[in-house]
């Protein structure tokens, strides 16, 4: 829900905008009067202009609709819009999430109450910039514009979890021509990413499980930390609780992949509430990582074939959905750029390989659930050189740029240019 200012606008005028918006919201405007040329709220500010009158009268709009609708709509659930940019607190990124997939879910199912849009100008917005993401999706895959196709339906199940590597299924039925009488119906996978305007901002495009699997000649990093690195955590731990045992090994490799380790919670609580134990052990699992992928020879026995072939499953037909300043983008990835040709470096924590695109692939070691405490895996991402190196290879191709550009757009120039880096 917007007030937008036309034209020049009193101090004052945008000082109470800033103040109250939004009007329908958990917070209530407070104590406002509104007479025949005047609103006063909480006695501290009195409108007059012509410009102020409308804003009364859009208080006055939204007061009565909001009393005529208040009883049909689900509280709960309409103020969640105002968390879908919410990012201020990294523990909360599961469930902020996950009201955001709810709400593109339900919004593509036409599962809103009508008077949610009526009630707030961010649920319109957000309907409309779904809508509008739906329309790229079909130009993108159909190589048309959207004046070519009618969508008839379009139905959302959500996906996510370890099971799939996508977030959602969506199903359009459309007709290629406006004339046309037959029916495409199709099913596209799409990976919802917050924060982001392509997939080469996003801090990973894929997470493979059991690492070791990835390794030739038996090397088996899940069993090198349990005879290397274990002892140091459980040592330190003994000495705040010593009560801790370490973990049986055949138990600990069986059970290490997962979010929720039986046989570490106690490791896992002491991790959580104790400052001292959780520094020793990230200044730990930092150094034996490095230690590890340096001792192995990784550049020989890497098992590129098997990783290349994961990632061409996980990333088979799928279209991402990125979200950054409340707009949506769609991208898609070449496959050339998940087919691994050599490993070339190793900057702990991190292999890096080369694709035969001629871009690289950063593959991090790294713990999902707490650093060397449980869930072993791989984070794997785009290698994107600084901008100061973007800047550079934009002056090498003799390629005109805004000095105001920022990384992402400079990086989305290439990429209309071909250009590799």
């Amino acid at each position: 829900m917007i007030i937008r200012l036309a034209h020049s606008s009193s101090y004052r005028s945008e000082r109470f905008i800033q103040k109250y918006y939004p009007v329908i919201c958990n917070k209530e405007l407070g104590n406002i009067r509104i007479t025949n040329n005047n609103i006063e709220i909480n006695n501290d500010i009195v409108l007059r202009n012509k410009m102020e009158k409308c804003i009364k009268r859009y208080i006055v709009k939204k007061r009565e609709l909001k009393s005529k609708y208040t009883s049909k709509i689900d509280l709960t659930e309409f103020n969640s819009i105002y968390n879908f940019n919410n990012n201020e607190f990294k523990s909360n990124n599961d469930l902020n999430n996950k009201v955001r997939e709810t709400i593109i879910k339900k919004i593509l199912n036409n599962e809103i109450p009508e008077e949610y849009y009526m009630l707030s100008y961010r649920w319109t917005r957000m309907r409309n910039n779904i809508n509008d993401y739906i329309n790229k999706l079909l130009e993108k895959d159909t190589e048309r514009s959207r004046y070519y196709f009618t969508i008839k339906t379009i139905s959302c199940e959500l996906k996510a979890g370890r099971t799939y590597n996508y977030d959602y299924k969506i199903n359009i039925k459309y007709y290629l021509n406006k004339d046309s009488e037959t029916e495409i119906n199709k099913d596209f996978k799409i990976e919802f990413k917050f924060g982001a305007s392509c997939v080469n901002e996003c801090p990973q495009f894929a997470s493979p499980m059991k690492p070791s699997q990835y390794f030739k000649n038996n090397i088996n990093y899940e069993e090198w930390h349990y005879d290397n690195v274990l002892p140091l955590i459980v040592e330190k731990a003994n000495s705040i609780m010593p009560e801790i045992i370490k973990p049986e090994k055949q138990t600990y490799l069986k059970t290490i992949h997962s979010n929720k380790v039986e046989c570490m919670q106690d490791f896992k609580k002491l991790y959580d509430k104790n400052t001292d134990f959780n520094k020793s052990v990230k200044k730990i699992d930092k150094e034996k990582i490095k230690e590890f992928l340096e001792s192995q020879d990784l550049t020989e026995n890497m098992d590129i074939e098997k990783l290349t072939k994961y990632l061409l499953k996980s990333q088979e037909s799928k279209y991402y959905m990125c979200y950054h300043n409340n707009t949506f983008y769609i991208d898609k990835v070449s496959d050339d750029n998940f087919k691994i040709t050599k490993v070339y470096n190793i900057i702990a924590p991190n292999i890096i390989c080369m694709t035969e695109s001629g871009y690289s692939l950063e593959v991090k070691l790294r713990w999902k659930n707490g650093n060397s405490i449980q869930f072993p895996a791989f984070q794997i991402k785009r290698k994107i050189p600084l901008k100061s190196s973007l800047v550079e290879i934009c002056e090498t191709n003799d390629i005109k740029r805004s000095s105001s550009m920022n990384k992402p757009e400079i990086l989305r120039l290439l990429d209309s240019k071909k250009i590799i880096y």
